[in-house]
């Protein structure tokens, strides 16, 4: 699998984090997962002081892995953002919801629970009573007040009424980050574990980490989870990073299986659809779509009509406000077609999404700009074919086939045709891939291969080819959709 370094929020920064080796003994400690008990697969989590008692309880049966448990520091480097024009509450005049297309603002989001995992959120106008009592894993009280004012942006993007895509969602907050405090790998993992368990149906991360050493089961507990929120229909939505002149570096959870990778656009006079990757936004397989990342106008943490303006020099712009903006867009897809699938409604938006970049799914910009007009209408074409998502499966005998799941969302069957291409070295055919697919959920699965799908009723000389991103992760479902049309 992946490998971790350290976790920490992006806050419109550019991190300074560097790769170090893991050593034989860490001074931090260790995360370990207590062996299940049979009775539940909920993962729980412990931590052990040093790696020889760690490895006691591996031998025992009392965990089944144990990782390193990272600390966590807030950078200091701050970015200020270009000038942006800031319009006073709800209006038209801000340029990210022109570019998400979003329509008139109707108080969407109602019966949604979005998470929070960041810095705490403070009581603002903007949010009233929809700010639940949340929970700080740092003190393991319900004080949950942001000092640092990133959380309270966050929420803000997600479901304001000055600035939010789903005005109407309940926001509960879960701190896991304090200025002057270190966060560590343990408290990502219960700010996960206490909002999956407190009803959320959408989980905001606007935090990352990167790729770290050599152990074979690092990232491990976040798979699991990850997993459990799945298997419990809660969309999880995350930050890619911010150092995209820094090397590009793969951040997770971003990277990893079954959840949302979010990249920032900025405005472009020069680009045909008027926006271009945002300078600092990361470029990788981790994208599967991008919105604007700016927060000017969102509510800020120093009083009830205290908003992001101009004038304020930190945390103007990053993937940390792309972020909630698609969580956002989940919440209003949700809340107004709650007999979908979580996950149907999840596809529906990356494949309703403003293709930039290159034809199909590309690494600046996933499957595109996030379309709020085009996802609402996505959502009510129940009478067509139109979703379809890799995955990864580990048969009996330990090896490993990818999976290509289809769902067919009318009632007639229909049948697909494609290719199958190798992922490794030059593509070269190996074959034809037919699918028949009824209503519901059809599950194919190949070999170690990218799919190429389209429907075979299309003239034979223009097919809608697109290339799903690589495939990675065990056992679940990854949000790469591919348009059956």
């Amino acid at each position: 699998m992946k490998r971790i370094l350290s976790v920490f929020l992006f806050l419109l920064l550019l991190p300074v984090c560097s790769a170090v080796r893991a050593e034989e003994s860490s001074p931090y400690g260790y995360v370990a997962r207590l062996t299940p008990d049979g009775a539940s697969d909920i993962p729980a989590f412990i931590t052990i002081g040093d790696k020889s008692t760690a490895e006691q309880y591996l031998r025992e049966g009392i965990i089944s892995y144990y990782e390193i448990n990272y600390p966590v520091s807030l950078p200091e480097e701050i970015v200020t953002g270009p000038e942006q024009t800031g319009v006073s509450l709800f209006s038209t005049g801000y340029w990210q919801h022109t570019a998400i297309n979003l329509p008139a603002p109707s108080g969407g989001g109602s019966g949604i629970r979005v998470g929070i995992l960041d810095s705490g959120v403070n009581p603002h106008a903007d949010f009233g009573s929809r700010l639940l009592t949340g929970y700080n894993v740092l003190t393991e009280t319900t004080d949950t007040s942001d000092n640092i004012g990133h959380g309270t942006r966050v929420a803000g993007m997600v479901a304001s009424t000055s600035i939010g895509i789903a005005p109407g969602a309940e926001i509960y907050p879960v701190k896991c980050f304090d200025a002057g405090k270190d966060t560590y790998v343990i408290d990502i993992l219960n700010a996960m574990q206490n909002a999956i368990d407190n009803g959320c149906d959408i989980l905001n991360m606007s935090l990352g980490f990167t790729g770290f050493g050599s152990d074979t089961q690092l990232y491990q507990s976040f798979t699991d989870l990850i997993s459990h929120a799945d298997r419990n229909d809660i969309l999880i939505v995350t930050a890619v990073g911010n150092d995209a002149n820094k090397g590009n570096p793969t951040y997770y959870p971003a990277g990893l299986s079954g959840v949302i990778g979010v990249g920032a656009v900025s405005q472009s006079s020069s680009a045909a659809s008027g926006y271009t990757r945002a300078s600092y936004s990361e470029y990788n397989d981790t994208v599967d779509i991008v919105a604007p990342g700016n927060c000017v106008g969102a509510p800020d943490k120093d009083g009830d009509s205290d908003y992001v303006t101009t004038s304020d020099t930190q945390h103007v712009n990053g993937t940390s406000f792309a972020c909630p903006m698609i969580a956002g867009i989940l919440a209003l897809g949700l809340s107004t077609r709650p007999d979908k699938d979580p996950h149907i409604v999840a596809d529906a938006l990356l494949l309703s999404a403003r293709d930039l970049g290159d034809s199909g799914w590309d690494a600046e910009y996933g499957f595109g700009l996030a379309d709020v007009t085009a996802f609402l209408a996505e959502l009510e074409r129940t009478d067509r074919t139109h979703v379809s998502r890799t995955a990864m499966y580990t048969n009996p005998d330990g090896t490993v086939q990818d999976g290509l799941v289809v769902y067919n969302a009318g009632e007639t069957p229909f049948t697909l045709h494609g290719a199958s291409y190798c992922t490794k070295g030059t593509p070269e055919l190996t074959g034809l891939l037919t699918v028949t697919a009824s209503h519901g959920y059809t599950l194919v699965l190949v070999t170690n291969m990218t799919v190429f799908i389209w429907n075979k009723m299309l003239p034979a000389a223009a097919p809608r080819k697109i290339e799903t991103p690589a495939v990675t992760g065990s056992g679940m479902a990854v949000f790469c959709s591919t348009p059956i049309q």
